[in-house]
């Protein structure tokens, strides 16, 4: 497991990098209160759960502060996932084994793993909300199949300024 989610990882740097270029690329994008508020989202449960992982309090009202311009949100972002690699770099197969403990869940406590999971699972989920967004908008939303970032090479990111 430890492997593919160091992959999955990298896979959804990539894809958070193609879907902030799009507020580069059409400005309305960051006016466009739902496909922000989503990034946003994305972002604030990422930094959430990192901090979960690191033993430190989630403070979700704290991570879920609007940014102000889509550079800040980009390099947020951006630094959120060096940091995450670098901590991934830590991990082992006993401690993704290991309970996270998080008080909203009340009947089973996932693993570190699990929680992992979740994320890049849950960051998936709305980027693809944005994409439809972006499509009934009548832009052109990026393309960010798993298997594209594979025929690719598994590119890095490429990080909008």
């Amino acid at each position: 497991m430890l492997s593919t989610l160091r992959q999955l990882l990298a896979y959804e740097a990539w894809a958070d990098a193609q879907h902030l270029h799009v507020l580069f690329i059409y400005e309305p994008v960051y006016a466009n209160e739902g496909i922000r508020r989503k990034l946003e989202h994305i972002h604030a449960v990422q930094r959430a759960y990192l901090a979960m992982l690191r033993d430190q309090p989630a403070d979700f009202a704290k991570r879920s502060v609007p940014f102000p311009t889509p550079e800040e949100l980009a390099a947020s972002f951006r630094e959120y996932h060096a940091a995450i690699r670098e901590f991934a770099a830590s991990w082992s197969e006993p401690w993704l084994v290991r309970p996270l403990p998080i008080e909203w869940f009340t009947n089973n406590t996932p693993t570190r793993g699990e929680a992992l999971l979740q994320v890049l699972l849950h960051g998936q989920f709305h980027r693809g909300q944005n994409a439809s967004r972006m499509h009934h908008l009548g832009w052109k939303p990026p393309t960010t199949d798993f298997v594209l970032w594979i025929d690719k090479g598994q590119p890095e990111p490429d990080w909008p300024h």
